[in-house]
């Protein structure tokens, strides 16, 4: 789990998900070296040792209704210096679905869950 400061996209501007530079806390899935891959429904990150890593589907829109891009996280190589970021809880979460691959240049935390429960 690491953390980076928010920063809005074009699409977001006036929705105010949240404050420029808030702190948004993500589970690392995919690094350079992984592959983004899609079925047309269903992502996932194929890492370089070939484990296969669900993203899952995208949401259509937020919790308000409005849409949300289904363009911005490609398939194919993950960028150098970046990193596949996802929230595990909803899928119209900020992460790199709607925000695209993250610098890791700008990760700030570096978080390992002690005890988990469901």
């Amino acid at each position: 789990i690491v953390c980076f400061p928010y920063r809005a996209p074009d699409w977001a501007e006036g929705r105010a998900y949240a404050p420029n530079g808030y702190r948004l806390c993500k589970y690392v899935l995919g690094l350079p070296g992984d592959v983004v891959e899609t079925d047309g429904t269903t992502w996932g990150v194929r890492t370089s040792g070939g484990s296969w890593l669900e993203i899952g589907q995208f949401a259509q829109v937020d919790s308000s209704g409005r849409p949300l891009p289904q363009d911005v996280l490609k398939p194919g190589p993950v960028p150098d210096g970046t990193a596949v970021l996802i929230g595990t809880h909803a899928r119209n979460s900020l992460d790199s679905r709607y925000l695209g691959p993250v610098d890791i240049s700008t990760l700030t935390h570096f978080l390992t869950p002690v005890a988990t429960r469901d």
